[in-house]
């Protein structure tokens, strides 16, 4: 297995010689119980086609197909896709939380949206989770993120902060090194 990235919650890897490209996420020891709400959200959006599919579970991780590429330009179809797509989650009362660029991949023309472990029921309060560098400006704007309440349209701002990154390709890259620990510095 070779690996595909490493994130706060999780390394994701790739699983050798899997028809379909497959793979395999392993969760942290203190963020296992993100698995748990990932899997449940996968459970509840299996139906949707933008969505990765669980082909096995463990203690630990997870294993995950389609594998797809990193998004490198962003067509006005992913657009449409990422919509669509929004609009069968926030009707089934989830939001995704983190949509940003590394969690969008590319199969064959097919935008997906991954990582689901941050997604919640719409409304309800919870601790926030997600990318500041993507976050709504309600969210930015709010002084304690220990109880928020996250809402659909907060996804869709999500939505319209990644079509700005990618419209200005040169932003990505500043906003990639920039991290929590420089953020509490200003």
């Amino acid at each position: 297995m070779s690996v595909l990235g490493r994130g706060r919650t999780s390394d994701v890897y790739l699983v050798r010689n899997s028809q379909p490209a497959t793979v395999m996420k392993c969760f942290k020891t203190n963020y296992l119980p993100f698995l748990q709400i990932e899997l449940e959200n996968l459970k509840q959006l299996v139906d949707c086609s933008n969505i990765p599919k669980v082909q096995f579970v463990a203690k630990e991780f997870l294993v995950l197909f389609p594998k797809g590429e990193p998004v490198r330009y962003f067509h006005p179809q992913y657009v449409r896709q990422l919509i669509n797509l929004l609009c069968v989650v926030h009707s089934r009362g989830i939001v995704h939380r983190d949509i940003r660029p590394s969690n969008l991949l590319e199969v064959n023309g097919t935008i997906y949206l991954i990582d689901w472990g941050f997604a919640t029921v719409t409304g309800s309060l919870n601790t926030f989770q997600g990318t500041f560098h993507y976050a709504a400006d309600d969210v930015l704007m709010t002084k304690d993120l220990s109880q928020f309440r996250y809402l659909p349209k907060y996804d869709l701002y999500s939505v319209v902060r990644c079509v700005f990154i990618f419209a200005h390709r040169y932003l990505r890259k500043t906003l990639d090194r920039f991290t929590i620990e420089e953020e509490k510095e200003f």
